[in-house]
């Protein structure tokens, strides 16, 4: 298992932050979500045999609570 630390700036409604976490929950092969609500980050745990990085990063950026510039 991997984990990746995700900050995304910007997103100031906590719906946003449960849609967005709900959509990583999603992917095949994250395995847990785990979300900072009050700095807007978060660890995602998945398979590196099943998922990478970019994969969860693509999500983000395609979602529409964020812009590319806003994940860090």
């Amino acid at each position: 298992m991997e984990n990746v630390r995700i900050k995304v700036e910007g997103m100031s409604c906590s719906s946003c932050v449960a849609n967005l976490q709900k959509g990583l929950e999603e992917i095949k092969g994250v395995s847990e979500v785990r979300v900072e609500e009050n700095s807007n980050v978060f660890d995602v745990t998945f398979d590196e045999n099943l998922t990478n990085e970019k994969e969860i990063f693509d999500m983000i950026i395609a979602s529409k609570y964020v812009d590319r510039k806003s994940v860090v």
